[in-house]
């Protein structure tokens, strides 16, 4: 009886190899396809940037430096108590000139924090209707009961400890 040696080394058959690598690939696209954010659909905040100073010891000035937000009445003007997380924003658009007395102010462009009434009103500076650099927020508040509260625009990176 002869013995034969056998020089081929073949694991796996062509065929099987094949539908493995086609298996791979399907597994790997279908991966990376449900990983993959729809296109808009994004988390991503709108970059901006201000400061904030106390003027006349009556009113906030929240000056933004650098971002460009649509305006939208003011809609998106938050104020946030970090301590217990409540959000308050304007009872309708903010306006865009300051009224003429804001200690008797009693329209609707404030925002109302536990009973108390703040006057809020926009200078749009570049006056093109967005929040962008150069362009101040003004929040009336001769008591300083905002202090230490946190101003936001919704949608925006912009967070100004009041």
């Amino acid at each position: 009886m002869k013995r034969r040696i056998l020089t081929e080394e073949t694991a796996v058959s062509p065929v099987i190899a094949t539908i493995l690598m086609v298996a791979i690939t399907v597994v790997l696209a279908a991966t990376l396809y449900m990983m993959m954010p729809e296109p808009g659909d994004t988390d991503e905040l709108a970059a901006m940037s201000g400061s904030r100073e106390r003027r006349d010891g009556e009113r906030w000035i929240i000056s933004i430096s650098a971002g460009n937000v649509p305006f939208n009445g003011g809609e998106d003007f938050r104020i946030y108590d970090t301590t217990t997380g409540a959000s308050y924003g304007p009872g309708d658009d903010v306006l865009t000139e300051a009224p003429a007395d804001p200690g008797t102010y009693d329209g609707d462009s404030v925002i109302t924090i536990d009973g108390v009434d703040y006057p809020i009103w926009f200078n749009d500076n570049s006056g093109d209707g967005r929040v962008r650099g150069g362009d101040t927020i003004v929040i009336y508040d001769p008591a300083g009961n905002l202090e230490n509260l946190e101003f936001r625009i919704t949608g925006t990176s912009l967070r100004v400890t009041l």
